[in-house]
């Protein structure tokens, strides 16, 4: 692929191994076999974010923190950040750049870096990660790279799992994603997630039409 001028080549080569990286390499190997652009909705989007809205990303400067293949990034440009830079540990970030690429927004940059310890070129006005910390061997040296690369009077914003809410996910999602973390790509997209994805659908589908039943909202994932 054509890299873009203005964004440096990482150099794998150079970089510090760490512990996350077999943990980065898994996530790298489904994030660079997905369609391309977002794979979240906007909504999406917005509630993990929350409460940061468009008002607090405008013309500031952003970072994200284990960025993926640049979902988020690329619904942040939306918010007209001055400038929006991603750092991932992992090859998705051969992803990320195909994604930010076909977007209109130019002032961005993809980092493929250790966020643990990663230090930007200067502090940002809002770092962000979202779904990452909770994955890495030692979380809180994570949060300390969020909080050491948000400049004074700026903001931070991490979400993470959580327990409450997540019953199903933890009986049934993890037991098989512990697998399928071991599995080839194809094996887990075509024998796993794809049957899956059928009776997820019409649970969903089910869970919608009936939502205006009040016990309703005391279902899984509602």
């Amino acid at each position: 692929m054509a890299w873009p001028r203005r964004h440096k080549r990482p150099d794998p080569d150079n970089l510090q191994q760490s512990s996350d990286q077999a943990t980065a390499n898994a996530f790298a190997t489904s994030w660079n076999h997905l369609p391309e652009g977002s794979i979240y909705t906007r909504d999406q989007f917005e509630d993990w974010l929350f409460p940061i809205t468009e008002e607090d990303v405008h013309g500031k400067n952003v970072l994200e923190l284990g960025c993926g293949n640049g979902s988020l990034m690329v619904h942040m440009c939306d918010w007209h950040p001055a400038r929006l830079d991603g750092v991932d540990l992992g090859d998705s970030v051969t992803s990320a750049h195909e994604n930010m690429s076909r977007l209109a927004f130019r002032n961005w940059q993809i980092h493929k870096a250790d966020l643990v310890g990663y230090k930007g070129e200067g502090s940002y006005d809002l770092v962000y990660s979202i779904g990452v910390l909770h994955h890495l061997k030692q979380p809180k040296n994570g949060l300390d790279a969020v909080v050491a690369n948000t400049k004074n009077g700026g903001r931070f914003h991490c979400w993470v799992y959580a327990r409450e809410g997540n019953g199903l996910i933890m009986l049934l999602v993890e037991p098989i994603r512990k697998v399928a973390s071991r599995c080839p790509w194809w094996f887990t997209k075509y024998f796993l997630a794809t049957p899956l994805v059928f009776p997820y659908f019409i649970y969903a589908k089910l869970i919608r039409l009936s939502a205006h039943f009040s016990f309703v909202k005391a279902f899984p994932l509602y």
